[in-house]
């Protein structure tokens, strides 16, 4: 069964579908252990945004394509992620090597 958006483009999907009709990828996505996982709903206290894939992996983030949920505009996310510490996640906390 295929997610409510493709974790790719973040076109509204019929809940049923496999595969997008916009960017023609597999909706059955899973982001790498590092990354947050795709359908995460960040908050701030104006807007929310939820995850899609990982666009990107670089030496001090991660960059994800997400959608607000108020405008429905698709947007890049760089969450800071320092390779060079190690990191891990437990969670939705993000935990140096010690």
């Amino acid at each position: 069964m295929g997610a409510a958006f493709c974790p790719h483009c973040m076109n509204t999907l019929e809940s049923s579908a496999q595969v997008c009709p916009v960017c023609g990828k597999s909706t059955d996505s899973v982001n790498d252990v590092r990354c947050l996982p795709i359908g995460m709903v960040l908050k701030s206290r104006k807007e929310s945004y939820i995850v899609g894939s990982a666009l990107g992996v670089g030496g001090f983030g991660i960059t994800y394509v997400a959608k607000e949920l108020g405008t429905q505009t698709v947007v890049a996310i760089k969450e800071y992620y320092p390779l060079m510490c190690n990191p891990s996640r437990k969670g939705t906390e993000v935990v140096p090597s010690t």
